[in-house]
């Protein structure tokens, strides 16, 4: 299979990072499956840190927010960000069959930021 196209990095891009047990959460612009150099960077070493236990899986749950009644505008949108990640994992040297991504949309509850948009990505080691 022939490997996916490296996402582009916009440096106005929305988006943070931080720490949740076992990887990282990256948040995005409501909308928007851009990554920033903050958030790249981010994929990046999490990868880096996978590289090392050929044994670990990269788990990636997508989340978007949107309208309850229309279910499927928010998975399309978690789905092109999860895509978005398991592109740089993949780029950074990660097989694909090391990388889980599980696309739920519309989040049950909003992450601590209060935010909908997201993505969790850790370890198959570690629990979320």
């Amino acid at each position: 299979f022939p490997m996916p196209a490296q996402p582009a990095i916009d440096e106005k891009a929305t988006g943070t990072v931080s720490t949740i047990p076992g990887g990282v959460r990256i948040t995005f612009a409501a909308g928007a499956a851009t990554l920033n150099p903050e958030t790249h960077q981010a994929l990046l070493a999490f990868g880096q840190a996978l590289s090392e236990k050929p044994h670990v899986r990269a788990l990636i749950d997508a989340y978007s927010s949107g309208a309850v009644d229309d279910p499927s505008m928010p998975r399309r949108m978690a789905l092109s960000r999860g895509l978005a990640a398991r592109s740089v994992l993949m780029n950074g040297g990660i097989a694909s069959t090391r990388i889980y991504l599980r696309v739920i949309g519309l989040p049950k509850a909003p992450a601590a930021n209060g935010g909908q948009d997201y993505i969790d990505i850790y370890q198959s080691d570690a629990v979320p």
